[in-house]
Parts: C-alpha cells; sequence; structure tokens
C-alpha cells in the first residue's frame, strides 16, 4: 500500500478482474495464492508475514419482479 498526497491511497500493482460466476472467482483466489510471498523473521524462523487484501464488489443489472435491482 502506498499513499501519494493527490491519490491518496492506492495499492500498487493491483489487478482488477470481472467474473461472471462463483468458479471464476474462486479460480482468482486460488491463483492469488500461488503468487502470495512469505516471509519469516530472524526472531522467529516458525513467523510467517504475509498480507493479503482481497476486495469484491457485486454489480448486477438483473431486475425481480418490482423491477427493482436485486441485491
Amino acid at each position: 500500500m502506498r499513499e501519494d498526497k493527490y491519490d491518496g491511497v492506492f495499492i500498487e500493482g493491483l489487478s482488477e478482474y470481472q467474473v461472471g460466476s462463483v468458479d471464476e472467482c474462486l479460480t482468482l483466489l486460488k491463483r492469488g495464492e500461488k503468487n502470495r510471498f512469505i516471509r519469516h523473521t530472524k526472531a522467529n524462523i516458525g513467523s510467517s508475514r504475509s498480507h493479503t487484501i482481497f476486495q469484491i464488489l457485486l454489480e448486477t443489472d438483473i431486475l425481480d419482479q418490482n423491477g427493482n435491482l436485486k441485491k
């Protein structure tokens, strides 16, 4: 994470994907797990340091029987 006085807080190297199913979403999560970096500290070889940020935004254009967007 970085902070810029003009753009605010942002995540460097962030990727954005559009998916249409739960399976596609799970595939992306598994890909992210493979790309994760894990490090230990000198004080504790068994300690791991890994941070993951996963944000999901759900959008739909499907209407219910009353003409409202489905939630």
